[in-house]
């Protein structure tokens, strides 16, 4: 728990300093989005399938942290840094290290 909110914690301070490249209608879209997308990914492999559950099987309150404050966090460093203008390579270099720094972090 105490990494969950010390990573929050980090993140929303980040977001703060940092250069803001994209609109906030950019932001608050993809955002949207992936939390949507995520939190239907969660419930049908965690309730259909019974594969995973963040902090214990079923329901738990520690995952409103998770889902209202952690993933947009990372979406919105995430969608502030791609790099919309260089080349195809640099843009799979930068998903690659975001899929391998994610993998990570949770594990």
């Amino acid at each position: 728990m105490w990494l969950l909110i010390s990573t929050i914690t980090i993140l929303l301070i980040i977001i703060y300093v940092m250069p803001k490249n994209v609109t906030k209608s950019e932001a608050f879209f993809s955002v949207f989005f992936s939390m949507a997308f995520q939190q239907l990914v969660d419930c049908y492999l965690d309730f259909k399938y019974d594969l995973y559950g963040y902090f214990s099987v079923g329901v738990d309150s520690e995952y409103i942290l998770v889902l209202l404050l952690l993933f947009p966090a990372f979406k919105l460093v995430f969608i502030n840094f791609f790099p919309f203008g260089l080349s195809f390579r640099s843009k799979v270099k930068y998903i690659l290290f975001w899929t391998v720094f994610s993998t990570l972090y949770e594990y």
